[in-house]
């Protein structure tokens, strides 16, 4: 049997951890700080499958919960 701390976790999983959190009755909002088209580094380029001379879009935010900073998140895009 699962706990009700468990059930949470996985709905939270499933549904997103934004509308975990929203359904929690936290507000929710991001900013975007950086959006840009860059050449990938090596690494990224080997993630994506890119070739040589391929740029990609960089897109970095800062998610907010409740009005206060959570986490950034880095997002490279062909």
């Amino acid at each position: 049997e699962m706990s009700a701390s468990l059930v949470g976790s996985e709905m939270c999983i499933r549904a997103g951890f934004s509308s975990f959190l929203k359904a929690q009755g936290f507000s929710i909002d991001s900013k975007v700080i950086v959006a840009e088209k860059i050449e990938p580094t090596t690494s990224i380029r080997a993630h994506l499958k890119l070739e040589e001379g391929e740029d990609v879009y960089c897109l970095m935010r800062v998610r907010y919960y409740n009005d206060e900073p959570f986490s950034v998140e880095i997002a490279y895009m062909p």
